[in-house]
């Protein structure tokens, strides 16, 4: 009952990887959660197409079924995290049921005892020393600048913005672009302003200063996708608006084509709503997605062992060693652990040092000097 609340919580990370010690269960998870994380294979069956953006596969009834592949994007509590969906099937490759036919690399990766299985990338490894201080006072932690730097994680930032069609959108930002807080996403340019034949270059530059809005990106990140759904006739739309529109139909359009699904694009009709507000007519929404890495802090939720859920108090800015000389990643209670009742950080410390040593000693005698 608890492990399944907390993990509706976690998000992806670049210090995951599988674990050392295994119940099984991070094996079998990939087959029973959502297309978002993992795909299992339904009945026997064959890949007929694959492309940047999706697969299609065929079952042994006949049935055909597409995959998103690729970036994605999914919401949870209100803030938004990219996925990044993966096969390592192709064309003409055959599978049997419940084989994994794509997962998402940011929570699986594949097992590296049978590659042909996926694992849960439940945890990274952390070198955590048990003290009694402030920094640890009721079940708070501290985590160390490097721990810190590592225990990295995507988010992305839609910024939304609506405009009328007869605005013209100049100096739009393209996708790829790496902006900074203060760079401009684009000019929105009212009617009159754009139209140049009747204003000097420097009569159009004074009024878009004094009448456009020029809506800035607000966050160090990196540009990956702009879509824009519109409500009424593209034919009614600005020369600069309806060609970002073309662009932005053709993207979805593609995405729904490689997964066999009904093309679409990004008309759509008054029930459409941006922040709870119906889309007027002859309106359209630019919705530019803005992805920053970002680092884990003071205030930011961590979890010990698999269990001992904890707020981080403080980013050590000096490093800890312990006897050994060895550099501590964080440090914990030690009272936090004995009150849950709960063994498995000191087993999971003990035996992952001891497997860590056993392997480096392994590969010492396998390898040699």
């Amino acid at each position: 009952m608890f492990i399944s609340t907390q993990h509706s919580h976690t998000i992806a990370s670049g210090l995951y990887k599988q674990p050392h010690l295994r119940t099984g269960y991070e094996s079998v998870i990939g087959k029973r959660t959502s297309k978002m994380f993992s795909t299992a294979a339904e009945e026997d069956g064959e890949v007929t197409a694959i492309a940047e953006k999706g697969l299609v596969v065929t079952y042994k009834s006949g049935k055909q079924s597409g995959i998103e592949l690729g970036r994605i994007y999914g919401k949870a509590e209100g803030t938004v995290y990219p996925h990044d969906i993966v096969s390592p099937y192709s064309v003409g490759n055959k599978f049997k049921k419940d084989d994994i036919i794509a997962y998402n690399t940011k929570f699986f990766e594949p097992d590296f005892i049978d590659a042909k299985n996926i694992v849960m990338k439940v945890n990274g490894v952390a070198r955590v020393a048990f003290r009694e201080t402030n920094g640890e006072h009721e079940d708070s932690c501290t985590i160390s600048e490097a721990l810190s730097g590592k225990a990295t994680t995507e988010v992305t930032k839609i910024k939304s913005y609506i405009v009328d069609f007869k605005q013209n959108l100049v100096d739009v930002k393209s996708v790829g672009s790496l902006v900074q807080p203060k760079d401009i996403l684009m000019i929105i340019a009212d009617e009159i302003t754009s139209v140049g034949g009747e204003f000097s270059d420097d009569a159009l530059l004074t009024l878009r200063r004094l009448s456009n809005s020029a809506p800035k990106a607000g966050l160090m990140a990196k540009i990956e996708k702009l879509e824009i759904y519109y409500h009424g006739d593209k034919r009614d739309m600005s020369a600069t608006l309806k060609k970002l529109a073309d662009k932005s139909d053709q993207d979805l359009a593609r995405s729904t084509k490689e997964t066999n699904r009904p093309l679409v694009n990004g008309r759509v009709t008054d029930d459409y709503r941006v922040k709870g507000t119906a889309l007027e007519l002859d309106k359209a929404e630019v919705r530019f997605y803005l992805t920053s890495q970002g680092t884990t802090g003071v205030g930011d939720k961590v979890v010990f062992g698999h269990q001992m859920k904890s707020t981080v108090a403080i980013v050590n800015q000096s490093k800890i060693w312990n006897e050994s000389g060895e550099e501590i990643d964080a440090t914990f209670s030690y009272g936090s652990i004995c009150r849950r009742g709960a063994l498995s950080p000191a087993l999971m410390g003990t035996t992952i040092t001891l497997l860590d040593a056993i392997g480096k000693k392994a590969a010492k005698l396998y390898f040699g000097e």
